[in-house]
């Protein structure tokens, strides 16, 4: 019998000079490093079938630069998330010293793929005989939708990756929610509570800790009254206590197997205002007679379904995916293969209560398009 292999691994990619910071205003300069951003990889193996979940501490990441990274590793079976941390370089371009011009350092960048393909290598090079276990907790309180209280996904889902000895070797956890207890005053490149939570995570039981975002849109944000690094490792605490938690109720998996299956999208770009910053050069991205290309994923893990999200789907949209998906665990990965903005069904634009959403956002038809493919692979 084939057993299912594993290896994980986490590498810096913390930038070594200033950077512009992604997320909220522009020119906004690091002026040093609180700690270090990762990139952080899982890779499994079972039967001839390999599947890589790659998670970054960026604000997101193109769709071009993700088939790039995925070209320059000969691997096709690559997830590339970002947990849309808004103290990390910009690597989309919305960021720079004014709004036409862009905040990509290509130095970084190039620095960044090179750090993100030894990391696949490391973790695909450290795979063993492993077992695999899902779970689930509700995380109620962490984080709040301050647009609509009432929409909004709390549930905590992870995965735990054992060695055949019951070492740790890694650990998955699927929380929704903004990257931004340090809000716009702070200068210091930081991976906020993602960080602190897979800190957390690795001292309690060891391996790499990944964390990957849910469905965020909206606006899900953490429940803070304070934006600091306090209040940060505070959250990073808490999500991490629930991981613990996820992890000692976790329910083993018998002779897992795994598949992915891709579906390339084209999508209307209607937002006009994202249409003459790629005129300008500040977006770099690829426009076909006014069509962008993206992706979505499903990747089957024994009894659970990883779906990506190429953005920041509302909350609601998030749920409407697991209502929709088969497995008894239900990962929602959103900021995954793309960075689209902001996602959310038709009904939603044209409200005064999402205007600033609209205008992060792509189009209307994004959700009925993306959704209409991913019912054809799962």
């Amino acid at each position: 019998m084939l057993n299912l292999r594993a290896g994980a691994c986490k590498v810096p990619i913390t930038p070594s000079e200033p950077v512009f910071l992604a997320g909220f205003g522009q020119n906004r300069r690091s002026i040093g490093v609180h700690d270090d951003i990762f990139a952080r990889c899982l890779a499994l193996e079972k039967g001839g079938e390999s599947i890589r979940i790659v998670s970054l501490d960026l604000i997101g990441l193109f769709n071009e630069d993700v088939r790039e990274i995925r070209s320059c590793s000969s691997f096709e079976n690559t997830i590339v998330a970002c947990t849309h941390v808004h103290s990390g370089p910009d690597t989309l371009g919305l960021w720079g010293p004014s709004s036409d011009v862009s905040g990509v350092d290509q130095d970084y960048m190039e620095f960044l793929k090179k750090n993100v393909l030894e990391c696949i290598g490391k973790a695909v090079s450290e795979m063993r005989d492993a077992k695999i276990s899902f779970g689930t907790v509700s995380a109620h309180g962490i984080s709040k939708n301050v647009r609509n209280r009432r929409s909004l996904d709390s549930d905590l889902i992870v995965a735990k990756i054992e060695d055949a000895r019951g070492g740790t070797i890694a650990t998955i956890t699927n929380f929704a929610c903004h990257p931004e207890v340090l809000g716009n005053d702070n200068t210091l490149v930081t991976s906020d509570f993602p960080g602190f939570a897979c800190n957390y995570v690795e001292r309690e039981i060891g391996g790499c800790a990944i964390y990957l975002n849910g469905a965020i849109g909206g606006m899900v944000t953490p429940d803070v009254h304070e934006g600091n690094f306090e209040m940060a490792e505070r959250i990073g605490s808490l999500v991490g206590k629930k991981t613990i938690e996820a992890v000692d109720c976790a329910e083993p998996q018998e002779e897992p197997s795994l598949s992915l299956r891709r579906s390339t999208v084209k999508l209307p770009l209607e937002n006009e205002v994202f249409l003459e910053l790629q005129r300008k050069g500040v977006l770099q991205r690829e426009i076909h007679e006014g069509q962008l290309t993206t992706e979505v994923t499903v990747a089957k893990v024994a009894s659970a379904e990883f779906v990506t999200i190429p953005g920041e789907a509302f909350p609601n949209l998030g749920l409407e995916l697991k209502r929709n998906m088969r497995a008894r665990y239900r990962f929602v990965l959103g900021v995954a293969e793309d960075e689209l903005g902001y996602i959310m069904q038709e009904s939603d634009f044209g409200l005064e209560l999402y205007k600033y959403e609209q205008s992060m956002s792509v189009g209307p038809k994004t959700w009925p398009i993306l959704v209409e493919t991913l019912a054809k692979l799962l």
